[in-house]
């Protein structure tokens, strides 16, 4: 197994045709499928389902696929530590998900640094790869959000690391919304359609103590005191990445209300804990 072979796997897995990486890799396409053959035999496994209309990885393929652009991505942070006797540009990365507040916070920063003299990088990704971002040297810094239903878990994560979770605030549950729109000022939150178009167990999910005033003309006819659903399907994902459903996507998403008094939910196929909003 070479550098090169794996370069060369991941960019026919990004192209989805080995033809279209050939092109792009500047080598006849009898030598890229030479390559990967090479690289399948010598992993045992087989990475594509070839077609006609190119190629699909299999589930051997996208976890050979994730360890090849980490190895790969190791050997460019290892260039970059030694260098070519050139000088280095240093380089500051963050990895986190779609956070509003830290994109917010990193512009700020490259505002107070001279950008052409430092190389800044924002990574946008999955939680699992922020931890393992930081731990293989990729990014300085992760950020997460660590809450109740994922404490467990993401505290073994750190741990197995050698990671340390420095708290930065709390946030709580919230919508944003535009503080121009109609709805921002309303204690009470009006919608016109059948009562038997909306889903009341999402709503008690969301809020048990939720009362809904169904009106017909001018005139209150019926008022329902919404309550905790006994279960709810594909409103939460369990964040146990050893469940069935982190392994087959295809699976419903499904919780059941194990503790009424405390308002808990676990997932119907490895009890994860997850505790209602309210």
């Amino acid at each position: 197994m070479t550098l090169q072979q794996l370069m060369y796997y991941v960019t026919t897995a990004e192209c989805g045709n080995i033809t279209e990486a050939a092109e792009k890799l500047f080598i006849s396409q009898p030598s890229l499928s030479n390559a990967i053959h090479n690289l399948e035999k010598e992993m045992g496994i087989v990475a594509f389902v070839r077609s006609n209309k190119g190629v699909v990885l299999t589930r051997d393929g996208e976890k050979l696929l994730s360890f090849s652009r980490m190895l790969l991505e190791q050997a460019d942070i290892m260039k970059e530590h030694f260098g070519t006797g050139e000088k280095r540009t240093p380089k500051f990365s963050v990895s986190c998900q779609h956070y509003s507040f830290a994109v917010n916070a990193f512009v700020d920063l490259i505002k107070e640094y001279d950008a052409d003299q430092y190389s800044f990088i924002i990574r946008e990704t999955q939680t699992g790869e922020i931890i393992d971002d930081v731990a293989g040297g990729r990014s300085e810094i992760g950020i997460i959000y660590l809450s109740e239903n994922n404490e467990e878990v993401l505290s073994k994560m750190l741990k197995k690391n050698e990671l340390v979770f420095e708290e930065l605030f709390i946030a709580n549950p919230h919508v944003f919304i535009c503080k121009e729109h109609p709805l921002a000022k309303k204690d009470i939150i009006k919608v016109e359609c059948s009562i038997d178009a909306l889903d009341l167990d999402i709503l008690g999910f969301i809020d048990h103590n939720i009362t809904v005033n169904i009106i017909k003309g001018d005139t209150i006819v019926e008022k329902r005191k919404l309550h905790l659903p006994k279960q709810v399907k594909n409103v939460i994902r369990c964040k146990n990445p050893r469940c069935i459903t982190s392994i087959e996507q295809e699976l419903d998403q499904i919780f059941i209300l194990t503790d009424k008094e405390h308002a808990v939910y676990r997932c119907k196929y490895c009890e994860e804990k997850f505790r209602s909003l309210k």
